[in-house]
Order: structure tokens, then sequence, then C-alpha cells
């Protein structure tokens, strides 16, 4: 720059000092921070005294230090000077050192090993408005405060977490000054900070009725956001005494955690639940947040069903749970600045591990893995926000500030609508499993029906398949009835034995109906032979014979076209005691009717053949029909193969 006609060359130029030397002359020019200034001249050029003169005038206004009027009724961001210093400089230390501008807005200096120093002045307001000085930032170690009068008088204060509060004292959640100035008074404040933790001083200077509108205003907000916490802390613990599924019981580990690591960043914690425990409520932060870390992982583990769905990444999940158990107990010991460092770490870590889990579950078929993804991928987004400022890496405004906050809110909201489309889920695939097993019942009890009919279980008194076992019988009068192909053999003989196999399908097919329309059931099927069960009613027995012949008669006219030979049957029916019951051995077992009754259809059967008739009928039987037919005539007395006795026969 140019003074005049001389080259002027500057030396150094801060908020507090200007110094300007002069080439070719021994003259150094020094203008200060105040009203006044000083010049030492050693040269004989007088004409340069009246440029320094105007820079002696026009340096207050360029390089005074900012002061701060305070308003009645306002809130007021200052414009801040700063400086950073040695841990265990004083005010005596860095008062004479030069503080660089940073203006009005909220510094944040990231995880700093450093104290930062920050200086503006103020001026009083009317004498009976009273003002105060807040540091709206909880977690900080130390904020000294001090105000300097203008008549050298120094007031010093101090707070912070690591400051004991004497019984009585004021510990709110926010480090708190007053500023006891009277009307039009002038005074320079100095804050020193310094913090394990994230260095950040949102300063603020409120006067006494901003201050209380807005503690009042910050007490309702935080009530709502604890207040939905506990809510949902007693609604998921209720749903889990209810229901008994674990994942609603990890839901409310990880809720208190999770509440309890946001409590103690707030610095409530050491307002409300150990105001004596300095050393304890910083490190309680780092404890919270791998605990919460850790539940987040075992309810995700138990919601998303990793077991079944994502058996691949279930053993690596389990060794990462088992890892952040071991950080849980490390937290306890670890410093606060390394536990602050790897729980953000780790946080963004476990955040992308769920929204990988949730795209794998969901990619899986399962349904509520969406909410679930949902919920992570808002409380990252809040997080990153959280973390970039606390690294210096974000300024500090309603987002950055409340965007933790909000994200966390949302997930948690979210993560209890995945919970009930959980809940619902089960309950849809429970039912779905429920109906499936009763199709697949019925579908049982039909094909068990084709093995053992139902009226046999009736008679055994059973209603379902499951009560039979071996060895249950009992006597009953009924009626038997034995039906065969005569001269079967030269048939069977003469076809493929798979073509045999559809013909008598097709013949039991339809002969076994006629037999179920008159009331009775198929015992078993022995080769080309039926035998079949009546109740104690002989007409329906006889009339399920006589129709059994007219359906030989259809099937015969069916066959003969495609040059089937056509056959005739015999059928013996015989009436009398028996027992029904299961029989075999412990691995198989069948249905069996047994008794001289059978025995003796059996043989009266084989008769048919002999008389030539196709219905052969014993005489107890044919003597119990009313009225009989007219075609029944008797045959006489004949010898049954296996009796000592004769027996009277009827044939129709």
């Amino acid at each position: 720059m140019t003074i005049g006609r001389l080259p002027t060359t500057v030396a150094a130029v801060t908020s507090g000092n200007l110094a300007c030397s002069f080439p070719g002359l021994q003259q150094v020019l020094y203008v200060s921070p105040t009203r006044s200034f000083g010049l030492v001249i050693a040269g004989k050029a007088p004409h340069i005294v009246l440029c320094v003169l105007v820079l002696g005038l026009a340096a207050p206004s360029l390089f005074a230090m900012p002061i701060v009027e305070l308003r009645e009724g306002g809130q007021i961001v200052p414009s801040l000077e700063h400086l950073e210093a040695a841990p265990d400089d004083g005010l005596e230390q860095v008062r004479e050192r030069a503080f660089v501008p940073l203006g009005a807005g909220t510094p944040n200096f990231g995880y700093s090993a450093r104290a930062h120093w920050f200086r503006f002045g103020v001026r009083a307001g009317p004498p009976q408005e009273r003002w105060f000085l807040e540091v709206a930032h909880p977690p900080l170690d130390f904020v000294d405060f001090y105000l300097v009068r203008s008549r050298a008088e120094t007031i010093h204060e101090r707070a912070g977490d690591l400051v004991f509060v004497s019984p009585g004292g004021f510990h709110g959640p926010h480090p708190l000054f007053a500023l006891p100035l009277t009307g039009g008074e002038e005074a320079t404040i100095y804050l020193r900070v310094a913090s394990s933790t994230v260095v950040t001083a949102p300063i603020l200077l409120r006067s006494e009725y901003v201050l209380i509108e807005s503690y009042s205003s910050g007490f309702f907000v935080a009530g709502l956001y604890y207040g939905t916490f506990v809510v949902m802390i007693v609604y998921n613990l209720f749903l889990f005494f209810s229901t008994r599924y674990r994942s609603y019981l990890y839901y409310v580990f990880y809720l208190a955690a999770f509440a309890s690591y946001v409590f103690a960043l707030d610095g409530l914690t050491l307002v409300y639940l150990w105001p004596d425990c300095l050393l304890w409520n910083n490190q309680a932060a780092v404890v919270f947040l791998m605990a919460a870390l850790l539940m987040a992982l075992i309810f995700a583990a138990a919601f998303l069903r990793t077991r079944l769905l994502l058996p691949r990444i279930h053993r690596p999940l389990r060794i990462f749970i088992a890892l952040l158990m071991l950080g849980v107990a490390a937290s306890f010991v670890m410093p606060v600045p390394v536990g602050i460092k790897v729980g953000n770490l780790l946080t963004f870590v476990v955040c992308l591990l769920m929204i990988g889990l949730g795209i794998g579950a969901l990619r899986a078929g399962w349904r509520p893995a969406r909410l679930f993804l949902l919920a992570w991928v808002l409380l990252l987004v809040g997080s990153m926000v959280f973390a970039l400022r606390s690294w210096g890496l974000l300024p500090d405004n309603a987002i950055t500030l409340n965007g933790f906050r909000v994200g966390s809110l949302l997930e948690m909201v979210a993560l209890s609508f995945a919970l009930g489309d959980r809940l619902n889920h089960l309950s849809r695939q429970k039912q779905e499993a429920e109906a499936e097993l009763h199709r697949s019942q019925i579908q049982m009890l039909e094909s068990f029906a084709r093995f053992v009919p139902r009226e046999f279980m009736r008679m055994l008194g059973k209603e379902d398949f499951r009560q039979m076992e071996r060895g249950q019988a009992v006597r009953k009068s009924l009626i038997v009835m034995f039906c065969d192909i005569r001269n079967f053999t030269p048939i069977a003989e003469r076809m493929d034995a798979l073509v045999l196999f559809r013909f008598l399908n097709d013949y039991f097919e339809s002969i076994s109906a006629v037999i179920r329309e008159h009331g009775g059931f198929i015992d078993k099927f022995i080769g080309d032979a039926i035998m079949a069960i009546f109740p104690d009613e002989p007409n329906r027995a006889v009339a399920a014979a006589r129709e059994m012949i007219r359906a030989l008669d259809d099937f015969n006219a069916r066959k003969a076209s495609a040059d089937w030979p056509p056959i005739r049957i015999g059928v013996a029916l015989h009436g009398g005691a028996a027992v029904l019951g299961t029989l075999g051995a412990a691995d198989r077992v069948q249905t069996t009717v047994i008794g001289d009754t059978v025995n003796i259809a059996a043989r009266l059967e084989e008769l048919t053949k002999t008389y030539g008739v196709n219905i052969l009928i014993s005489a107890p039987l044919a003597s119990a029909l009313k009225p009989p037919p007219d075609e029944l005539r008797s045959l006489g007395e004949v010898e049954i193969r296996g009796r000592s006795a004769s027996m009277g026969v009827f044939g129709l």
C-alpha cells in the first residue's frame, strides 16, 4: 500500500493491532482497537503525520472488537473472535494475543485437544432487563466464563459436564451464565471451551424473558420426544407379554438404551439422574450408545429371522454381535473421546448392515422388511447429519441440530409399524398354515376313507382315524356279502397285467357304487372278489345284490364294443354275529371282520357255481326278509365245507 508518496509495508494486521513500517524511514505506526492510537516517529517527515492520523481514526471501525448491544426482550447471536490455545493457558496469557474474527454463527471445531477461546464486547441495555449467556451444547467438559468490566474488574465462573455444582446450585442442560451489567455499561466477555467430545459452541445472549420462554418450549419439545419413547416402550412391552414374541422384548431394550443415550447426549442425565457423578455421566453416553447398537443387531436378527431367511449371513452376524458385547463391556473403561469416535463409526457400520439385512430379507420374501429398511435409512440419514456436524463438516442450523432426533423419531415409529406388520404377517401365515393343515387333514381323511370306510370306524365307535389303534374290536350283528367273478382265471391268462388292472378297477367302480347306494360298504378287495358289509337290514342287502347283477349287464354292454368277453358273478349273503376290529402288527395294521358268519358267506359264494344261480342266500337270512322276493326259491339243504351241520339255502 502507499501512504502519500512513500511506499508502506503492512507488517501485521489483526483485530487488535495494526502495525505499519515505512521503508527509508525509521518510523512505526501502532493502531490499537480502542478509541485512541499511539504514534512513534523516528524520522523527519511531518507530512506523514496526516496520513497516520487518518489511519488512526479509521482503525477503530476496521479492526475494533465486535460489541453487542443488549436490546430489551431479545435474543442475539454475537459476532465472535476466536483463539486456539494450549489447555493450560489462562486469561492473562491469551488476552494480549491476536484473536481471529469468526463472525456470527456457531463455531464448530469437531474433536479437538486444544482449548478454544472466544471474545466479544457487550453493552448493557435498560437497567431493568437481565441478560444471560448460554452455550447451547450440552456435552462440553469445561466452559470458563470471564466478564472483564471497563474498570478492570473480572468475574470468572465455570460450568460443564466435569464441573461440580454445590448443593442448591443451578445445573441446567446447557452452560448458563448471568451478565451482571447495569444500563449502558460495557464489558468484554471471554469464553474458554475445552472438551474431550465435539467442541462446538452455539453461543446465545438471551434476555430473562426469552430465556424462560426458550426453556419452556424446549422442555415441551423434549417432553414430547422422550414421551414418545416411553409410550413406545410401554406399548411394545405390553405386546411382548401378550404375544410372547421376543422381537418385542428386544425392541424394548433397544428403545431404552437409545433413549438413555440421547438423554445423556442432551445433558439431562446430569440434571435429573446423577448430578454428582460427573465422570460417569460422560462415560454413560458411550455405554448407552454401544448398548443401543448391540440391541439393534439382536433385534434385527430376531425380527428378520436371519437363521431361516439369511442362513449365510446369520453366523457372521452372531460373531459381530459377540464382538459388540465385548465392546459394551469395554465401553465402561474406554476413554470417552475414543469411545465416542468408535461409537459414531459403529453407528454408520450398523446402519449400513441393517440396510443390507433389510434388502436381503426383502429379496427372500419377508414382507415386514420393507418398513424395517425404511426405518434404518431414516436413522442413517439422521446419523450422517449428526456425525458430519460433530466433525465440523456441516454447520450448526435447524436441520443439522435436529436431523438426528427427527431421524431417530421416524425410525422408532417405522420400526413399531414394522413390528405390527410382522405380527399381522405371522398371523396371516398362521391362518394360512392352519387352513392348509385343515385341507391336508381333510385330504388325509378322504384318502384314509378309501382304505378304512367311515362306516367301519363308526361301528368301532370312532369318529377319527387317529383314534384307531391295533387290537380294537367290537361284536356286531351284520350281513356279510361275498361277490366273485366266475371263471376269471382263463380270462386273466389272456390279458396283459396292466390291461387287467384297469379292467378290474372299472368293474369294481360299477359294483361298489351299487353297494354304497344300498347302505353297505366294501371291507376289502380280494383279487377279483369283493367282501362287503351291510348293517342288519336283510332287504337292503338283497336289493343291493339284485342291483349288482343289473349293473354287471350294463358293464358288459359297455365293454362289448371293445371286444371284451362278458363276465358273470356269483353273490352270496349271510347274516349273523361277527367281530369288527383292527388286526396286525405294531407297524402294520388293517381292519377286518372275522367270525363264523364271514366263513359261511365265503363258502356260499363258492356254491353259486354248483347251483347255477347268480345270488345265493342262507336260510336264516332269507327268513328275515319282509316280504321275501317273489323270485326267491329254496334250493334245499347243503353241506358247507368246514361245518358239521347242513344249512338251507335260497337262490335268486
